[in-house]
């Protein structure tokens, strides 16, 4: 204050500034440093703004839901058209008509009508969110296929807004559910294209080899592509994953309760569901009763209102299919005498064995396929026919001159003790017989020294090459002969 006083009496006591005329004329009064709000110049209201602003005070609104307000609020506004420029940009993560000032409202009117017209020009992020709901609502037009289409749009001239452009992929499949759209608008979203790979690996026996070995890449947790030796030698890698995929699926498919597909991606699934997720949606049959198919495998029902979903909910990649795949890499490595070796990575024995063997049989099939044909001279026949009987005739020799020869000696009987049908020892044996027998398999476990589980692995493996499966498995904590083996197994031992 002594600093303000300080200047006042400088001023006061300029003789010069005092009789200046522009001093002296000049009348002095008490200036407000603010104005009030009613002083201040604002924009006029636009009388169709006003009604629509009233429709959220009417008796019914207080008792109906928001999302019912604004259908009611858009559909009054869904031919209104402005020309007013938004002073600034602005954020609102969950909006509707009337969380909206009156200038932020003629700015998106005046933005979409824009929009309607081609000119997709930058605007805030509520401006996009508003005109995705009144899309999915069929604010503005009564067509869903253009409902669908103006949704697409918005995903493609606003790329950077990545996270609405996630969630207008789920409204677009939504809005196509709920009103049945035709499939070639569909089949353009990519959760149609995860189906169309799901049932390429499904329907295997079906599928050429590059469908199935295209579907299992882009499904599968191993990346093929940063593989050195699938870079290397595609087409034989392509070739030899189809053989093993074909091999273990046929495999599943004669040995086993579930498909390999299943193993790999589960069953499908029956779930609730619910329409327009993270949207306002106002559905205006709450009765409604309706299925509609995606795909096979994708199907979505209705029932009163309520709806659930038919699919395979792990539609991610597969990491047990990536094992696979894996293994697959490994063993063409070590057969092919690659110099970088790799992991077989998480797959049982008995998969590994399996793949090992149809690979052994594909890379001999290509060796014998790629041989060095053979090619005949036939003018060179006489020459060489001339020089074989020469040959022959050298080797000619009387019948006197032959020694004689001694009798072959007989082969000496091989003691009963030495021979078995199955290349098991006498502590795997006795296990086998006791389970086969219902004899105490435990205490023939004992007996040889060891645990039953180890002693029915190292079955297992050592008759796998015979019979192609396990032989022995275990439900809960009881070894169990697979019924389809059990009369063989008999057989092999001599108990019939």
């Amino acid at each position: 204050m002594s600093d303000i006083k300080q200047i006042l009496d400088s001023v006061l006591h300029d003789e010069k500034l005092l009789n200046s005329k522009a001093f002296r004329d000049k009348v002095f009064s008490d200036q407000p440093i603010l104005r009030p709000a009613s002083q201040l110049k604002r924009p006029e209201t636009p009388a169709k703004l006003k009604e629509m602003k009233a429709l959220a005070y009417t008796p019914e609104a207080y008792w109906k839901t928001s999302a019912w307000l604004f259908v009611q609020q858009g559909q009054f506004m869904e031919d209104y058209s402005d020309a007013f420029a938004m002073p600034e940009d602005f954020e609102m993560p969950f909006l509707t008509y009337r969380d909206m000032t009156t200038e932020q409202l003629r700015g998106y009117f005046s933005w979409r009508s824009n929009v309607r017209g081609g000119d997709f020009r930058p605007a805030p992020l509520p401006f996009l969110t508003m005109y995705a709901f009144e899309q999915i609502n069929l604010i503005g037009t009564h067509d869903p296929a253009e409902a669908f289409r103006r949704l697409g749009q918005l995903r493609e001239n606003y790329p950077q807004q990545e996270e609405l452009c996630r969630r207008i992929l789920v409204w677009q499949r939504d809005l196509a559910v709920r009103h049945e759209l035709p499939r070639e608008l569909t089949d353009q979203l990519p959760d149609m294209e995860t189906d169309r790979l799901l049932l390429k690996l499904i329907g295997w026996e079906s599928a050429s080899d590059p469908e199935l070995f295209y579907a299992a890449s882009q499904l599968s947790g191993y990346r093929v592509e940063s593989s050195r030796f699938c870079s290397e030698q595609p087409e034989l890698y392509e070739q030899a994953f189809c053989a093993a995929y074909r091999r273990l699926a046929v495999f599943y498919r004669d040995k086993r309760k579930n498909s390999l597909f299943e193993k790999l991606f589960g069953k499908l699934a029956d779930s609730a569901y619910h329409l327009f997720t993270d949207g306002i949606y106002y559905e205006r049959k709450p009765d409604l009763t309706m299925c509609c198919a995606l795909s096979d495998i994708q199907i979505y029902t209705c029932e009163y209102g309520r709806w659930s979903v038919m699919r395979f909910h792990n539609r991610g990649r597969s990491k047990a299919l990536g094992e696979i795949m894996r293994c697959v890499d490994s063993i063409l490595r070590e057969l092919t005498g690659y110099r970088f070796k790799l992991g077989q990575g998480e797959v049982s024995k008995q998969t590994a064995a399996l793949l090992k063997k149809e690979l052994e049989g594909l890379l001999e099939s290509r060796r014998r396929s790629q041989a060095v044909k053979i090619e005949f001279d036939l003018s060179k026949l006489s020459a060489i026919r001339a020089a074989s009987e020469a040959t022959c005739e050298k080797l000619i020799v009387d019948e006197e001159e032959l020694p004689e020869l001694a009798a072959p000696a007989e082969e000496a009987p091989v003691p009963a003790a030495e021979t078995t049908q199955l290349p098991l020892n006498k502590g795997e044996t006795d296990f086998l017989r006791a389970l086969l027998t219902g004899g105490d398999w435990s205490a023939s476990a004992r007996s040889a020294g060891s645990m039953p589980s180890l002693l029915a692995d190292s079955i297992n493996e050592q008759l796998f090459d015979s019979f192609g499966d396990t032989v022995i498995e275990f439900d809960g904590e009881d070894p169990q002969i697979i019924e389809d083996y059990a009369e063989e197994l008999k057989a092999l031992l001599g108990l019939r």
